[in-house]
């Protein structure tokens, strides 16, 4: 049972138990209101007090009636009412220091959530200021993206130029190594001629060719009438034995 309903309680039963008097008290002053004069104004007792000097009254007078008589002996007007008030003070007084406990519980509750509050705010403005920052970052980047796909398709071009080039390259290059091979087959073909006109060439002259030297066109040129011999290199050949042939001639 919480305190507000048996406080309710308490004053129902408070509110029958003064009605109950007031009744009994109406009829002892219509019955006394003969002997007994008002007191003065300056001394009004209070309604316990008067509820204390009606109970008095009843136990020193006595009260005809049986049924009331008993009431009041069971139930003993001022000493319940007395309970009842001190327990509805009571009640009161827990109930307030309740309400104090939870007034303050409610303001440090209210001061948390201020705090939680505030703090929530200056990290959405912290999380908005890096949003911000991240999503200038996120632009920037994604406009060097678009730069870097722009070079990259560039350079895609350039490079399937470049290949085109090569391939072009590479089919003339290899016709020009078939020429070259085909200028060195018919080299090496006319290397037997060669070297048989060689041969005929030194035997009727009386050339004797020298291949261990590294100037393999070097020799010597045999004068038989003048027992003698010249020497000569690939580029003097011509100019010495032309000069031996005037000079064998005269």
């Amino acid at each position: 049972m919480t305190a507000s309903k048996r406080k309710n309680e308490h004053v129902d039963y408070v509110t029958q138990e003064l009605t109950k008097m007031v009744i009994v008290t109406d009829i002892d002053e219509k019955e006394n209101s003969c002997n007994q004069d008002p007191p003065p104004t300056n001394q009004m007792r209070t309604p316990m007090e008067r509820l204390k000097r009606l109970n008095a009254q009843w136990g020193q007078e006595g009260l005809n009636t049986g049924i009331i008589n008993s009431q009041l002996e069971e139930k003993k007007p001022f000493d319940a009412l007395d309970q009842e008030i001190g327990s509805i003070i009571e009640d009161n007084k827990i109930e307030h220091e309740l309400e104090h406990s939870l007034l303050e519980q409610a303001e440090e509750i209210q001061t948390n959530l201020t705090n939680e509050i505030q703090q929530a705010k200056n990290l959405y403005r912290k999380e908005t200021s890096d949003l911000s920052y991240l999503s200038e970052q996120l632009s920037n980047f994604q406009e060097q993206r678009h730069n870097w796909l722009k070079e990259i398709g560039e350079l895609d071009d350039r490079q399937r130029a470049s290949q085109e080039k090569i391939a072009l390259y590479q089919a003339e290059a290899s016709q020009e190594l078939d020429m070259i091979m085909d200028v060195e087959e018919q080299r090496k073909q006319q290397v037997p001629r060669l070297k048989m006109t060689i041969s005929l060439f030194a035997s009727t002259t009386g050339i004797k060719w020298d291949f261990e030297d590294p100037n393999i066109l070097s020799g010597q040129v045999v004068c038989f009438i003048c027992i003698l011999y010249f020497c000569f290199l690939s580029h003097f050949v011509t100019l010495r034995y032309a000069c031996i042939s005037r000079a064998f001639v005269s």
